[in-house]
């Protein structure tokens, strides 16, 4: 994650990440989960990553709409 300007508590707060990013993600758990020789597991891995597909398609989503990011404190 990249770091963005200091948040309203002055805090560094991390971007959000990209829906490419998302995806890497959803694509890495999609792979680990087909190592996995416990049936839970690899079911815990497949739903992992289909949570990653949909912040993917929420994080698409954001970006359509073009919201700016407020980085202010408020005053």
């Amino acid at each position: 994650f990249c770091i963005s300007n200091i948040g309203r508590y002055g805090i560094d707060m991390p971007l959000p990440p990209t829906p490419s990013e998302w995806l890497s993600k959803a694509a890495d758990s999609r792979q680990l989960a087909g190592t996995m020789t416990d049936p839970r597991a690899c079911r815990t891995l497949l739903m992992i990553a289909a949570g990653y597909e949909k912040m993917a398609r929420h994080a698409e989503l954001l970006q359509k709409l073009e919201l700016p990011v407020d980085l202010s404190d408020g005053s």
